[in-house]
């Protein structure tokens, strides 16, 4: 029999172990979502707006893919700096399905694009009356004041004597508080029409820190406004409410006769309020990744994502802090547009 040599024993003996443990690894399950760089999209592309002005440049709409990761992904993932493991209470709460999770992301982007005509419209000069029933309770998250005290189909009516007719008003006076602050909160249970008085404690923010939180998923209960123009957003399945700010600058464009965007390609996220507020967003530094690689030369950045976006190296990117839409629109005008 031909000798082999005790290397090639070793070599492969090592190959059989790493093997098994990627193996093994692969069929462990680990309590986390991967966040990474997700899809970029041309806004105008997805946007019908009636005898609209095109664009001179481009607006995106940046994403994040989130996945379940087992052992193996969680590992190889610390290899990709545009990934980042997020626990997996901190994306779905206990009780909550995937396909829940999905639904609801819809369903806030659905709202997303609703605010995101309605701030648009106010902006150029339309007197519109935006319209809701309160703020829905999707989840509760466990570990916080809302665990319970709120329950599943809630629809909070008021927060400290401030009412609450959309989703935005509720986040509005959550964050006007601290964490540790408690809040007394009016909402309607089941089918009673009878307000029920609770009391919540509020608690960090699982994502954005030193920021106050409830601990609920929220929505808009029948949210609903008249659109004078009918205007149509299409996202087919992409969910959350990020791409507020963006949409609202895009229409803004759309239904203005000025340059705004002058000849450059802008990307940017941050969700909008009745009010033309961008607020923070989860993956900021994945979208950054995204938008660098699409070749954006300005990011807008919400204020409360500000800290964590610039850890990330933009390159020849521009990224600009924004807390209102004013801000970003106010930047473009007065850097050569």
């Amino acid at each position: 029999m031909k000798w082999i040599p005790r290397w090639v024993w070793l070599t492969l003996g090592f190959g059989t172990v790493v093997l098994g443990v990627g193996v093994t690894a692969a069929a462990t399950e680990v309590p986390y979502y991967a966040f990474e760089p997700g899809p970029v999209y041309e806004i105008d592309e997805l946007i019908s707006v009636p005898d609209g002005d095109p664009l001179n440049g481009e607006t995106f709409m940046l994403t994040v893919i989130l996945h379940e990761v087992n052992a193996l992904e969680a590992g190889l993932s610390y290899l990709r700096e545009e990934v980042v493991l997020v626990k997996k209470e901190r994306v779905r709460p206990t009780g909550v399905t995937p396909e829940e999770l999905s639904l609801r992301g819809i369903q806030a982007m659905e709202e997303s694009k609703s605010l995101a005509v309605y701030v648009a419209l106010t902006q150029l000069g339309h007197d519109l009356e935006i319209e809701g029933e309160g703020v829905f309770v999707g989840g509760v998250l466990e570990g916080t004041g809302a665990m319970g005290v709120l329950e599943t189909g809630d629809v909070i009516k008021e927060i400290n004597g401030v009412e609450t007719a959309i989703n935005a008003d509720a986040i509005g006076v959550i964050s006007s508080y601290e964490v540790g602050d408690v809040l007394e909160i009016k909402l309607l249970r089941g089918d009673s029409d009878e307000l029920i008085t609770v009391q919540v404690e509020l608690v960090q923010h699982t994502t954005f820190a030193d920021r106050p939180m409830v601990g609920f998923l929220a929505t808009t209960y029948n949210w609903n406004f008249i659109d004078p123009i009918g205007i149509d957003i299409d996202t087919s399945n992409v969910g959350g409410p990020s791409a507020g700010l963006m949409y609202t600058l895009t229409l803004v464009d759309l239904l203005n006769e000025d340059d705004i965007l002058g000849g450059r390609a802008v990307a940017g996220t941050g969700t909008i309020d009745s009010a033309g507020n961008v607020g923070p967003i989860g993956g900021i530094q994945q979208k950054i990744f995204a938008a660098v690689a699409e070749g954006a030369d300005i990011i807008f950045v919400p204020d409360g994502n500000w800290d964590e976006a610039v850890e990330v190296d933009p390159g020849t990117v521009e990224l600009v802090r924004v807390e209102t839409l004013q801000d970003a629109l106010d930047y473009l005008a007065g850097s050569g547009a």
